[in-house]
């Protein structure tokens, strides 16, 4: 069945847009940085709506974008043939899966810096969900979702949102199953190992 990876209100580890999360711009997305430093949070993460567990007091007028890590371990990625990753968003993200830009939705590129705004001012609805090929961005061992929220406006927004959720669909066994029926015309025999003797009488 289904592999949960991330389960929805996970904990993450989160960086405030005051200023760019690492240098080159795109570091922060890799297994390898250094995160040990952001904070620490129940998504959903955010402000202004009853489903946010940690709330950002002091977003509101002083940056619109915020920065999301959240490691999971692989031990074999052959194992999976799809991911599909939900994300319960307002106003805009991009996420990346090891460096790798899986969905986005409300922005206006992948590459925005932590000044940017999302393209339009939007409710939380559902976990939007996306489904890719798994072999395209995971590897063996310690694996890494990045995520950055963007809000629509710096002083006059109401909220901002962000969570995700993370699912692996195993590869299926039927590859592995022999087909041993034919469909060709053939012969079936009984060899008696006892005869009576010829019925005569019914």
């Amino acid at each position: 069945g289904t592999v949960r990876l991330i389960d929805p209100e996970s904990d993450w580890l989160y960086y405030k847009g005051y200023s760019e999360p690492s240098d080159p711009m795109d570091a922060w997305r890799l297994v390898g940085f250094d995160d040990s430093s952001w904070d620490t949070g129940q998504g959903p993460i955010g402000y202004g709506e009853s489903v946010v567990n940690e709330t950002l007091d002091d977003m509101r007028g002083n940056y619109t974008t915020v920065y999301l890590r959240k490691s999971f371990y692989v031990s074999n990625p052959d194992d999976f043939d799809t991911l599909t990753v939900g994300v319960l968003y307002d106003d805009g993200y991009n996420l990346w899966i090891n460096g790798t830009l899986v969905a986005s939705n409300n922005v206006a590129s992948s590459e925005l810096p932590y000044t940017e705004t999302a393209d339009d001012a939007i409710e939380p609805g559902d976990y939007e969900l996306t489904t890719v090929d798994a072999s395209d961005y995971l590897v063996n061992g310690s694996n890494v979702i990045a995520i950055q929220v963007l809000n629509a406006l710096l002083n006059n927004s109401s909220d901002c949102v962000i969570d995700a959720m993370l699912d692996a669909e195993p590869v299926s066994d039927t590859a592995n199953y022999q087909l041993l029926y034919t469909g060709k015309p053939g012969k079936y025999e009984i060899e008696p190992v006892w005869e009576s003797d010829e019925i005569t009488t019914f």
